[in-house]
Order: structure tokens, then sequence, then C-alpha cells
């Protein structure tokens, strides 16, 4: 059974984003998620009430992609590679609730029906149980050819998963780890891919005609089904998967005219077949009537029967036969109307290309994301395209006419590594693919970040994955953004563009830890920030002086969710995502006024049953024990809380006092021995819990057996610091333990066995 604390990662829904880069259910480590009161000079406002959610899905090619839903509903979503996949462009289409990520091999055997759109359909995946926080197989069904028999159990990377069903249909369970090899086998060693010459859309190896997504008869299925989606005993697909609501004709009782696009590639080519030139299926947008209109193959273009009305069209097409180097063209038609026969010619041979040209020596792409973002019925549709480091390419898009009746932006993503540091770029512009795509960038007008990934500890095996990712402006809720593998100890700078157009851009950090993107242990999180031109800022990742916090809120029918983040750096803005929670134990205990004490035997989440009084006073303990063999610190904590609620209308945050303990730690979290040391204290108080009074600091050079106070002086209303005298104990340990009380009596206590580590002082 899930534990509860699992619910805490948000469901998603669903735009066009291409993107690139270098039932059975299994057993898999489950996702912690809590969150905590944030504060910050240049926060987000909203984000600093709500919480960062990830998730991670592997696709049955082996791809791998994380979803980060910010508190407002924006999403980034980022293909990372694998061992064994080589690095190309997918497609990402957010359509309805669903968001179909296509690597380009996969393309025409999912256009061709030999693929089931459910397989790459993540946010479906996600609701279906079917993430890698919730099983460690993908379970599919492999539909033969007339006359074979069923698949044998040698198939690659995947196992029998039961007795053969019915319609010569085999379940498989697709170990996720392996996914990449069980592609291998079922496609052949070089699958088609968009754009070459002739793509390849027969059937699959080993006589399979179709493989679909088998669901557990408890799954969630997706709100919106795409089109062409088989059943879960593997019925052949029909279509394309195109957007659930894709209509090829109008009614039968219904006026329709034909619209035909005469689109043409930058070798002069007329596109005339699905398969040459589109990354996805071409559709038109209906913006009367919300409905969508694939674009099927004619003798002369791509068209469609369509009623009268207004209607926007949008794709990007790529050249790469006969043209070197491959070459990305948006080509889009934002606003036009149907009253009668319509013919339209685009032609990629008359787009501009688009560049961004900073100040640094011998700038390397590491990825390059360009195209349109728009709102369509209420939700973003997009057009982009995401390019990997490595890929020799050029892109360009084609002037449109000025967008004022819905959101619409042109924008290119592009991460760049230089001496001088990385540049992580947005640029473009509002309403318009503008007539010049050529922009050049200085640094003195953006933002700098400088990062410090610190260890928990020496002699570790853990990398991180960094990602830095921005908001679009125009209440698309579409998020861009890219990653770097990271080292642990290691710094990087970041240069950043700090606006879109006129508007500021949000930015939102995160990094993965582990031993490889296979094997995480957690997830820090930042809400996102506004980098002003010019600033340069620190920031901490996974410093030491590890402690305890809470957040949580009680609602409307009186019931109370509070979260426990037991093992969190002293980092603002900040909430871990714990992937693996092996040695991980403890628990939690409320008491109030009228009620039986609640308890749970997981330090990650707390859920009460409605209380008895609109107001009380409440106690809160956590005790956590922290025992991997992949951290030094952190052993054990323990906090207290004493705080009242109140009942909400609908829903009211806690009033959880916390505190931050740093220090200027090596980048192994460790203090000089034999030497005194500055530790600074900062309360973090939510609102009404009144002013704090004292903030009392004791230290341990024992592991807990003996403690020795502190004393500490005030620096601001929220801020103290303690001088600790350190012993001559190189490769020691310090516990922490602090308390603040406020003026309206609100208290918070916290310990920490091993909160940070000593190192022999330099000289």
């Amino acid at each position: 059974m899930a534990r509860p604390w699992m619910t805490l990662l948000a469901g998603l829904a669903g735009t066009l984003v291409v993107a690139g880069v270098s039932g059975v259910s299994g057993a898999a480590a489950d996702p912690v998620a809590s969150s905590h009161h944030t504060t910050g000079t240049h926060e987000v406002a909203g984000a600093a009430s709500g919480r960062p959610t990830v998730s991670m899905v592997t696709l049955v090619t082996g791809d791998r992609v994380r979803i980060t839903t910010q508190a407002d509903g924006s999403r980034t979503v980022v293909p990372t590679p694998l061992p064994g996949r080589v690095a190309r462009p997918y497609s990402i289409r957010y359509q309805g609730t669903a968001i179909e990520v296509v690597p380009s091999d996969a393309r025409p055997l999912l256009r061709s029906g030999r693929l089931d759109p459910r397989l790459f359909d993540v946010a479906g995946l996600i609701a279906a149980g079917y993430d890698d926080a919730s099983t460690k197989v993908l379970p599919v069904a492999a539909r033969h050819a007339p006359g074979r028999g069923a698949v044998a159990g040698h198939a690659d990377g995947a196992t029998l998963a039961g007795q053969e069903t019915t319609g010569n249909s085999t379940p498989l369970a697709v170990r996720k780890k392996d996914a990449a090899a069980f592609w291998r086998w079922l496609t052949g060693p070089k699958p088609a891919e968009v754009g070459t010459p002739r793509p390849v859309g027969g059937a699959l190896t080993a006589g399979v005609e179709n493989l679909s997504l088998r669901l557990r008869p408890s799954a969630v299925r997706p709100a919106t089904q795409p089109s062409g989606a088989t059943t879960d005993a593997g019925a052949p697909a029909r279509g394309s998967g195109a957007h659930p609501h894709a209509r090829t004709a109008a009614g039968p009782q219904a006026a329709t005219y034909s619209v035909l696009l005469r689109i043409i590639d930058r070798n002069g080519h007329l596109l005339t077949s699905l398969d040459e030139g589109f990354i996805t299926q071409p559709v038109v947008l209906n913006l009367d009537t919300e409905d969508i209109y694939n674009l099927e193959p004619r003798k002369t273009g791509v068209g469609a029967q369509v009623p009268p009305g207004r209607y926007s069209f949008g794709e990007i097409i790529v050249t790469a036969h006969g043209f070197k180097p491959t070459s990305y063209t948006d080509l889009a038609r934002p606003n036009f109307t149907v009253n009668g026969n319509l013919t339209m010619t685009l032609d990629a041979r008359n787009a501009h290309e688009v560049t961004a040209r900073i100040q640094a020596p011998s700038p390397k792409p590491i990825v390059t994301t360009f195209g349109t973002v728009e709102l369509f019925a209420g939700r973003p549709w997009t057009t982009l395209v995401t390019i990997p480091a490595g890929t020799n390419f050029r892109a360009f898009a084609s002037t449109t006419s000025e967008v004022t009746d819905r959101a619409y932006n042109f924008a290119m993503f592009q991460s760049l590594s230089t001496s001088w540091g990385m540049y992580d770029l947005l640029v473009g512009a509002p309403q318009r693919i503008p007539a010049t795509t050529s922009y050049q960038i200085r640094n003195a007008d953006l933002a700098k970040i400088r990062s410090t990934f610190y260890s928990p500890g020496t002699g570790l095996d853990l990398d991180g994955v960094y990602f830095r990712e921005s908001q679009l402006p125009g209440d698309v809720q579409v998020g861009l953004g890219g990653f770097y593998d990271t080292r642990l100890p290691s710094k990087q700078v970041h240069f950043t563009s700090p606006t879109f157009g006129s508007e500021p851009l949000p930015w939102s950090a995160s990094l993965d830890v582990g031993p490889s993107p296979l094997a995480l242990r957690y997830s820090e999180l930042r809400t996102p920030v506004l980098l002003p031109a010019g600033e340069s800022v620190e920031q901490p990742w996974s410093p030491a002086a590890y402690r305890p916090e809470a957040s949580g809120e009680r609602k409307g029918d009186q019931t109370m969710n509070i979260t426990f983040e037991p093992f969190s750096p002293s980092v603002d803005n900040n909430r871990i995502i714990w992937w693996d929670t092996t040695g991980i134990t403890g628990g939690a205990t409320l008491k109030g006024t009228g009620v039986p004490a609640d308890t749970v035997d997981a330090p990650f989440l707390l859920e009460t049953g409605p209380q008895a009084l609109p107001s009380a006073w409440y106690t809160l303990d956590l005790l956590a024990r922290h025992t991997p063999t992949w951290s030094k610190y952190a052993t054990s904590v323990h906090a207290f809380w004493k705080y009242q609620c109140h009942t909400p209308n609908v829903v009211h945050p806690m009033r959880l006092l916390n505190i931050r303990v740093s220090g200027a730690f090596d980048v192994y979290g460790r203090a000089p021995a034999d030497k005194p040391f500055r530790l600074d204290l900062t309360v973090d108080p939510p609102r009404e819990t009144g002013t704090p009074q004292t903030v009392a600091l004791s230290v341990s050079f024992d592991d807990g057996k003996t403690w020795k106070d502190v004393p500490t002086t005030r620096d601001s209303t929220l801020g103290w610091h303690g001088i600790v005298n350190h012993p001559n104990k190189p490769n020691g340990f310090v516990s922490v333990r602090a308390k603040t009380v406020t003026d309206r009596s609100y208290v918070f206590s916290m310990t920490t066995i091993r909160a940070y580590g000593l190192v022999a002082a330099t000289s």
C-alpha cells in the first residue's frame, strides 16, 4: 500500500514542445515531498506559500522525463539522458490534461499506429501510478502479427507478466532500468527518425504489430484520452495519437471548406507526407469552437475540411536530408479566417535565423529551445523545439502578425558553456514572431548566480544534476529550462536573463543528488525568484547544519495535514524531496485540546481527523533517525513545536516556527577544529506568531552525550549568532541544539546530532 505522504506529489495537467537531451506493480522507493515557509527579498508572489513538486517518468524508449510543477501551476518538462540512448530531439505536447513526450525515433511508429500514445503521455502515466517513484516496471501488451505466437520470454529488458491474453497479445513488464535495451530489441538497431527520406512505419521486431500500455483495473486514467489509443488488451491503434479533440472533418450537417497548407522546407521541397518533415502531427486550431483538426496528406500539401471560423496554425519542420546542417524552422499563422476554400503557403526559405550572441569567448551550446507559446482554450499550446549539445543545426522562424486576443510569445531558451561560466538565456518577443530574431546580449544586462554544491561528507559516491528553469510570462504557465551534470562538491557561475521583453523573469532551480540519475537519493528545490540585471547572488546547495522543519495546513473540514522535512539544509527558499528513504526511521505525535493524540510512524507526514475546537493550542513532537551510507550528517534529529491553530473557511497554513543554522563551512560541510567558529541562527516565523524574544544555543562534541551552552547575540529581529569554541578533534562532529520563544508564546526547539563536521585548521 502506498504511504499517505506519496500523495504530496502533485498531479499534472497539460503544449507542443520538442526537447532534446545529451497492470504490473513493482517495488520502489517512495518519494517524500515536504515543504516549509519560505522568505526571500525577490521571491515571486504566490510561490512562497506553495509547494514546488517533481515527478520522474521513464518512457518505454528508456528516456527519462522530469516534470517540475511550481506553486502557481506552471510546468517545465525536461527529458534527461540515460546510458544507451543517443541524445535526440523530443516532441513534448501539452494537450488538455495530457503531456505527450515523444523521442524523434518513436514518432514514425506512433504516427503509423504501432505504438500506443498513452506510452508517451507522462501526465497520464503519473496519474496511473507508473511514475518512477511508484513502480520499477512499465506494464505493456505486445500484440502479435497474424499467425505469430506469443512473444518469447527472452525479450530484452522485459519479462512475461502473466498468461497470454486474448487477441494475440502478450503481457510484458518492461524493467525501467533496462528500457533502452527493450527499445532496441523492439525496434531494431536503427529505428526511423523524423526528417529522413523514408521513415519506416512497418511491423516491429519479432512479429510485434502493436505495443500498448496495460492499465491496472484500479488505475486512474488521464482525464483526456489521446485519440488512437489502444484498448487495455492491446487492440490495434487507429490514428496517430494527435490532440484528443482532433477531427478530420466536421459533422455531416455542417458546411465545411477545404484548408490547404503548402509547406515548403528550406530545400524548396513541398511537403506532402507527414513523415517528411513534421516533428508532430500538424493541426489547425479553431479559435471559436476550440476544436482541433488534423492535417492530412494531399497531392499539393497538407489539409483538412473545416467549418468556417477563426483559426491558428503553428508547427516546426525539420529539413534533414539534402540540407546541411539540419535546420529547424518555426512556421506559424496565428490568426487566419476561413469563410471559403483557402490555400496558404508557408515557405521556410523566407524565415529568419534565430541566434543569441554573448560577450564570453568560445561559447559552446548545451541545449537550445525555441518556438512559440500561446493560450488555446484557456490552456497553453506551444510549438517549440529543443536541440541537444553536439548537434550541428540552424534555427529559423517566420515572422507573424501581432496577436492581441490571447497570450502569444516567441521565445528562445539557450544554455551555453564558456570559460567565464554558464549562460542561461531566455530571449524573444511577446505577441508575435518578430522580424528580427538575432539577439546581442551584454553581461551587464544579465544577473549573475554563484552556486556552491556541497557534499554531505567526504569520500561519498554522489553526483548531481542541476536544473535551471524559467517561467514564461503571459499566464501561459509554461517553463523552459535545461540541466547541467554537476560534481559534488563543486562551484558554478551562471549568467541569467532577468527579463523577457519588458516582463521580469522568475527563475527556479533544483538539484538531483545520487550516485546516478537512476538512483537518486534526494532532490533539493528552490522556489522561483526574480534576479535583477547586474545583481550577483550567492546560492549554496546542501550545506551542513542539517535541521528539522515542518509546515502544515488546517482545512475547512477541521482536519490538519503536517509535512516534515527532517533533514533539511539551512537554506531559505528550499525544500527537499526524498527519493530513497532507506535507513530513515522515526515518527511524530500531535497533542491538542480536547482531542486524542495523533501519531504517525514515519517522519514525513501527519494527517489528523477533525479537531474538536475551532481554536486551540497544540504541541508537536518529531523524531527522525538517519543511517544511510551516503551521508555523514544528521544521524538523529528531534523537534518540538508549540503553536495555536484556528479553523479556516477553506484552508489555512499552520503557524510553525523554524530555525536555520548556518556558518562558513567548507564544501564538505566542515568547520575548523581547535578554533572559534561563528554560527548564525535565523528564525523563520510565519505570520501572527509574534516576535522571537530569544534564541538559545547549545553544542555537543560527543554525539549528544554532553552539551555546552553557547551565549547568543541578537543581530536583527529574526537573527542571532553564537561563537562556538571547537575542540582539537579533526574528523569529529558537532551536534546542535537551539530554541526560540516568541512574545505570543509560540515555541520551537530542535536538536540535530552531527549537524556538521570538523577538519584540521589551516594556518
